[in-house]
């Protein structure tokens, strides 16, 4: 019982990062980017902690989507760049 405990105490970290990342296409598809961009770095952090590639490429993605939705191309780019790069090492 301690045992099953102590599992469901520990967060699913990667599952967190994709579901981070649903949220935050919800809002890119209803441009709220500001919303979008929130909830999308929430993810960034999850999938950092287990270094899910497969998620922060997706994440990536989807935050330079809502950063030129957002007119910041600058940062859209940057995250264009980081997606490209993680994407090379998969």
């Amino acid at each position: 019982l301690q045992s099953i405990k102590e599992q469901l105490l520990i967060p699913d970290y990667e599952g967190l990062s994709l579901n981070y990342w649903i949220i935050g296409n919800i809002f890119l598809k209803n441009s709220t980017f500001s919303d979008a961009e929130f909830w999308l770095l929430r993810g960034v952090e999850m999938a950092e902690k287990v270094k899910s590639k497969k998620n922060l490429s997706k994440i990536y993605l989807s935050l330079k989507e809502a950063h030129a939705g957002m007119n910041d191309y600058k940062k859209a780019l940057e995250y264009q760049e980081m997606y490209s790069i993680l994407k090379d090492t998969m």
